[in-house]
């Protein structure tokens, strides 16, 4: 596995996210290093998905700073922060269910690709259920293929970093093993993972590092084994 190198691939720094006079985010600071998949946990309305959001532009923060690779991109619209390097799967997936497969692929496939990058026959390779199926529109597709459409679609872009939103909600347990073993894949191949996740234990063999959100304010940072060692930290903020 390619071990992280401290180098810093995203940094968030104190930023303020609101929903009209609603403040969601309220402070947060953290960063992410190359080739580590940090787990972002807290309860339900904790500001998770906000901060994603945050960080892909779509829920711009009203204050504080992003930082991606050094560069400053928290006032990039969201296509130029994609182009950059960051990829967004979101909770609701967004695939074309109209469109196969195939269609869903091509239209995320970008026109110089990397040497080494993504192609549609990689990403056919890591999930071999989209193979059999590439000529199947989305709405044929179960909710874990759908989900797998979504990873797939994203890894098109040749991104950096990936964000994940809630990957295995709703998944029967078969189909979450298989989408965390792509996970560790993706870490191999080097890629840097932001992942939202309410299956705290989903994260056990994927997570180098975590943070946890309450009421917007990250209440806990650490890594894997000091997050499994606290029990009672876990029941304080996540009720388990």
């Amino acid at each position: 596995m390619i071990q992280s190198d401290n180098i810093e691939m995203l940094c968030v720094d104190d930023i303020h996210t609101y929903y009209g006079k609603s403040h969601i985010v309220q402070g947060i600071s953290f960063n992410v290093s190359a080739h580590e998949c940090v787990a972002l946990l807290g309860r339900n309305g904790a500001g998770k998905t906000t901060t994603l959001r945050s960080i892909m532009g779509l829920t711009p923060p009203q204050n504080g700073k992003i930082l991606f690779k050094g560069v400053v991109i928290q006032n990039l619209p969201p296509f130029e922060i994609s182009r950059n390097g960051i990829a967004y799967v979101p909770e609701d997936r967004q695939i074309f269910t109209t469109l196969t497969v195939m269609e869903n692929l091509n239209l995320a496939l970008k026109k110089h690709q990397k040497d080494d990058g993504w192609t549609i026959e990689k990403v056919l390779d890591i999930f071999p259920a989209l193979a059999e199926r590439r000529f199947n529109r989305g709405n044929q597709l179960s909710g874990g293929e759908q989900q797998m459409l979504t990873i797939a679609r994203a890894l098109m872009s040749n991104p950096d970093l990936l964000l994940l939103d809630e990957p295995t909600e709703g998944l029967a347990p078969i189909i979450v093993e298989i989408l965390l073993e792509v996970i560790i894949n993706l870490k191999k191949e080097g890629l840097t993972i932001l992942l939202v996740e309410q299956n705290v234990s989903a994260t056990r063999t994927v997570a180098d590092n975590y943070l946890i959100l309450q009421q917007g304010k990250i209440v806990y940072q650490g890594d894997n084994e000091d997050f499994w060692a606290t029990p009672a930290l876990q029941k304080k903020y996540l009720g388990i």
